[in-house]
This record gives C-alpha cells, sequence and structure tokens, in this order.
C-alpha cells in the first residue's frame, strides 16, 4: 500500500506545482474472476470502479483519467503493440 501512496503524493505534488497530471488505467479491473470475460455482464461493477478512479484523480488534482479497457489481468492476451498504441494515444 505504501507504494501507491508514495505515487500518490508525488501525483498530487505535482498538480499543486501546475502540472497537468493525466491517469491512464489500461486494464478495465473487474472480470479477471470470472470464468468469460463479460463485460456486459459487469457493467455495475466497471461503473462504479471508473466513478471510483475519477474521483481519487480529482482528490490528488489529475486533469483527466483515460481507460484503456483492456483486459483485467490478462495483458499477455493482448499484442503488445496494442498496448502501446493506447499509451501513445494518451
Amino acid at each position: 500500500m505504501m507504494k501507491f501512496w508514495v505515487v500518490e503524493q508525488q501525483q498530487k505534488r505535482l498538480s499543486d506545482e501546475g502540472a497537468d497530471v493525466k491517469i491512464l488505467i489500461l486494464g478495465e479491473g473487474a472480470t479477471s474472476r470470472a470464468d468469460k470475460r463479460d463485460t456486459e455482464a459487469m457493467k455495475d461493477a466497471l461503473t462504479q470502479l471508473r466513478a471510483s478512479a475519477k474521483k481519487a484523480a480529482s482528490i490528488i488534482g489529475a486533469s483527466e483519467v483515460i481507460f484503456g479497457g483492456l483486459p483485467d489481468n490478462r495483458f499477455d492476451s493482448v499484442d503488445l503493440l496494442n498496448i502501446i498504441k493506447i499509451i501513445e494515444k494518451s
């Protein structure tokens, strides 16, 4: 937990200093425990996770949260180029 707290403090400091802080969350965050990835079945949980991420971002002063929508804990099933494109686009 300490690792995340340090990152949050750095982002808050940067934001306080006038930097444009954006957050990129690559994974959708909810379907990894299911037998099959079904984002429609997890729609409420995903909506709640996104709302929580946006709230946390506003607390630390981030101007934007970008969601990649990749399969949670399954990045190895996604071509690396597709991940890179999301990062570069952000």
